[in-house]
């Protein structure tokens, strides 16, 4: 941990700021008065003096002992994040003003953003995480430890009474201490009692072995240990949200693991995570931890923290004993989280999809988390499929979809100028039961599903128009990639049918959104001209030209959509496939060149939008 020696701390503020507490209980803080704020919230500030290999004047190595230790090397990541997100932003010395309140918790009141306001939700964090682990793993052994600092993990088989045992709050035994949510870095999770031997252990981010999984060759174990830190980084670090009030989501984890997935090496990976670092919000410490109720406090951002803490609580328990497929079935299907997991434009669902893909317990808490408080904005046609999820019925996705297209019943539900997101406001007008009404007469067909969601996104392109892509309707795209993989995660055959069916619903729902768009299929198989900049004619396999381009794309859907394209045409079963390849190059001359290209956000079903597209010069 950056700050100076605790023992100057605690002399040198206690007195200074006494007359501030006693007249406005706002104080001015920075990092050398953070012993303070300790002081303030658990009374020793020197109990963390020399802790470890991260505590007090700076790190002593790249060894985490046990979880306290990890709260000082989360505070060093939370400094460094604030640097990168705002100029000239120094946080061992920037002053910044907390207020303490009268349940004992600390509010930063700098403004939202600022590098005072990082700073101090950083140092709160820190104190927060103490409070956490003081009886959990805090262990006098390693006040002012003399170990060994250079090593990156702890080897528990190696030398066991190195990081002694602990118990956390749901008394599941632990060996050590969490050290990675994502994996690498793990210790072992203990489900037995004390003195006897280990039995399981937390996975690593492992590389599926599966087949309904599509990695790319050239994975190095560099590239995914890399992958894992910064998970971790991000995980300890950032919200789930880069603009809270808009509610644009964190992408972070989803452009390292589909980057890692085509193949990314280490330093491309730290180049995104660099970038994506520079917007990020700082992860609020749990000043709500009182009032927090788990089932009442959905799509509430401001419990985000609170529902991680809760679910990594959850996964260690005697009923769930670390297995994440049994942990977000549960939730999923018996504790009303379909509606959520689709929600807020599918990002929970992909969430999970990466963690079930990559066997990362850290993203299935995250997702799970990222449920509980995103939009809860397609509940209303989810769970109006209640009472029908036999499978029984007959119709293909494309046949509902022209059904829905020539339903005149949609007309004044959804238009042009309405505002933006337009998914609620067609809720609103009544959309749901109509929706869900279409839904119910679909045959659930994993091939038939994976196919329509790309459809309605890439045929809504126009002949004579330059193609064109809608940003919403991309993600029903990106998200099919996972409906295989969570589906055969799935140990109940019902829960399957009602997977696939919420996630057709709520395709349908987005594709009425934006404006039920013509699919012009015919022309996109077989007229649409692939420009000579994406054809690669002279490659002996275009794909490998093609995704190494999209990696040097900064927006993180281009390349999530091109991995959609290759896992379906590696999955798809059908008799007549779609142009996976050409569809891709398509893809990739709507988005290039990057300055000037685009996702429509308008809704690319209506005619107005297309008003504003030029046509196309013919080459006669």
């Amino acid at each position: 941990m950056s700050f100076v020696n605790l023992l100057y701390i605690f002399f040198l503020v206690n007195i200074t700021y006494d007359l501030l507490d006693a007249v406005s209980g706002i104080q001015n803080r920075n990092v050398i008065e953070f012993g303070t704020l300790i002081l303030d919230t658990i009374g020793n500030p020197l109990a963390y003096n020399g802790y470890g290999c991260w505590c007090g004047k700076g790190k002593r190595g790249n060894l985490v002992v046990d979880a306290t230790d990890r709260c000082c090397q989360v505070h060093d990541n939370c400094y460094g994040s604030a640097e990168a997100a705002v100029e000239k932003c120094r946080p061992l010395l920037k002053a910044y003003k907390y207020k303490k309140m009268s349940n004992g918790t600390i509010q930063c009141i700098d403004p939202e953003g600022t590098c005072a306001y990082r700073t101090c939700q950083c140092d709160n964090a820190a104190v927060e995480c103490f409070l956490r682990q003081r009886k959990a793993s805090y262990n006098s052994d390693f006040d002012n430890w003399k170990g060994l600092c250079s090593e990156t993990s702890i080897k528990l088989e190696d030398d066991p009474q190195r990081c002694p045992p602990v118990w956390n709050t749901t008394m599941k035994y632990l060996r050590g201490s969490l050290v990675s949510a994502h994996g690498i870095k793990y210790q072992a999770l203990q489900t037995n009692k004390p003195g006897e031997s280990p039995t399981k252990k937390l996975p690593s981010l492992n590389l599926p072995g599966k087949n309904d999984v599509c990695l790319l060759p050239g994975i190095q174990p560099e590239a995914v240990r890399t992958c894992s830190d910064l998970l971790e980084k991000n995980h300890e670090v950032h919200h789930l949200f880069f603009n809270i009030p808009g509610g644009f989501h964190n992408h972070t984890a989803h452009h390292l693991l589909a980057a890692l997935g085509f193949g990314a090496s280490s330093q491309t990976l730290k180049h995104i995570f660099e970038q994506h670092t520079k917007i990020q919000q700082p992860l609020a410490a749990l000043d709500q931890r009182d009032n927090f109720d788990p089932e009442k406090c959905l799509g509430d951002d401001k419990y985000y923290h609170d529902y991680l803490e809760f679910f990594k609580n959850e996964l260690i328990s005697e009923k769930y004993q670390g297995k994440m497929e049994a942990l977000i079935e549960d939730y999923t299907f018996n504790k009303g989280y379909l509606g959520l997991i689709l929600a807020g434009a599918y990002h929970p669902f992909i969430h999970l999809g990466y963690a079930l893909e990559f066997q990362s317990k850290g993203m299935a808490i995250e997702g799970l988390a990222m449920a509980a408080v995103d939009r809860i904005n397609v509940k209303d046609v989810v769970d109006r499929l209640d009472s029908n999820f036999s499978g029984d019925g007959d119709k293909t996705a494309l046949e509902i979809i022209e059904l829905i297209r020539n339903d005149h019943r949609f007309d004044d539900m959804i238009v042009y100028t309405d505002a933006r997101p337009k998914t609620p406001v067609l809720l609103q007008r009544g959309g749901g039961p109509l929706i869900a009404e279409y839904a119910r007469m679909w045959k659930p067909d994993l091939n038939d599903a994976r196919r329509t969601s790309i459809l309605a996104n890439v045929a809504a392109i126009r002949p004579n128009k330059p193609p064109r892509l809608d940003f919403f309707l991309m993600h029903a795209t990106t998200s099919g990639l996972f409906l295989d993989i969570i589906v055969h995660s799935l140990q109940s055959k019902q829960n399957q049918l009602k997977l696939m069916k919420a996630k057709f619903a709520t395709d349908l729902l987005y594709y009425v959104a934006r404006g039920r768009p013509k699919l012009n299929v015919d022309y996109l198989c077989n007229e649409y001209q692939v420009s000579n900049e994406h054809l690669y004619s002279d490659a002996i396999n275009p794909w490998l030209p093609l995704i190494e381009k999209c990696l040097t794309h900064p927006d993180e859907h281009v390349l999530k959509t091109i991995r959609a394209l290759m896992y379906a045409e590696k999955f798809d079963t059908a008799h007549d496939t779609l142009p996976y390849l050409k569809i891709a190059q398509m893809v990739m001359d709507a988005l290039f060149p990057v300055e000037s290209a685009d996702w429509v956000q308008e809704g690319i079903g209506w005619d107005e939008y297309w008003c504003t597209v030029e046509d196309l010069i013919s080459s006669s």
